[in-house]
């Protein structure tokens, strides 16, 4: 009997020292010829906990930033997540396994689909561990003259030590496959949340 609740016991601290993995509602500002004060981005980072950044002197959040903390898995690999929106003219070039949306970048495609008006594209781009596009058409009352698109960029670093490399490689894939299947335009403007770290 004594054992048993021995068990319990040891068991129920555990659980109560485990750090809580829920996933965090990330928020990015869209950029149009002013940063939009009436629309944001929100999408879902997965299995945190996430910090929001902040900038290292003026301690100001820096919307769409948000860094891996705490014990996650993420965070043991080191994993920063970048998301922003950006109107523009034209929708990324889609070529074969490509989606070009400029000459100095190209996204290598590993994965597409669509949710909602969003057409996303998971894949790596230079200088980041995993990356992911995603366009759809502005609505009428964020759309401005020639520039009838929303261009999403989602850039995912990670800086793993090198024992967990590889066990390091998947997750930051993973971020940005999420990201990319929840990204969406939200009512008002972008709001700061804590927890904070820089």
């Amino acid at each position: 009997m004594l054992t048993r609740i021995g068990l319990i016991s040891a068991l129920s601290s555990l659980l109560i020292a485990a750090p809580a993995l829920a996933n965090r509602a990330g928020d990015a500002p869209i950029k149009a010829p002013r940063t939009l004060q009436t629309n944001h981005i929100a999408f879902t980072l997965p299995g945190g906990p996430w910090l929001q950044l902040v900038g290292q002197l003026a301690r100001t959040p820096s919307l769409g930033n948000y860094l891996a903390g705490g014990n996650g898995v993420a965070a043991a690999c080191s994993t920063w997540a970048e998301v922003s929106g950006k109107q523009v003219q034209r929708r990324p070039v889609v070529k074969g396994r490509t989606v070009r949306v400029s000459n100095a970048r190209v996204l290598r495609v590993t994965s597409a689909a669509r949710h909602g008006a969003v057409q996303w594209w998971t894949g790596t781009m230079k200088e980041s561990a995993a990356s992911a596009l995603g366009v759809q058409r502005l609505p009428a009352r964020l759309a401005t003259s020639g520039k009838p698109y929303l261009l999403y960029t989602v850039t995912i670093r990670s800086s793993p030590s090198r024992k967990d490399a590889a066990r390091c490689a998947p997750i930051a894939a993973t971020v940005a496959t999420t990201i990319a299947r929840t990204m969406h335009i939200a009512s008002g403007p972008p709001v700061a949340r804590a927890p904070f770290g820089n």
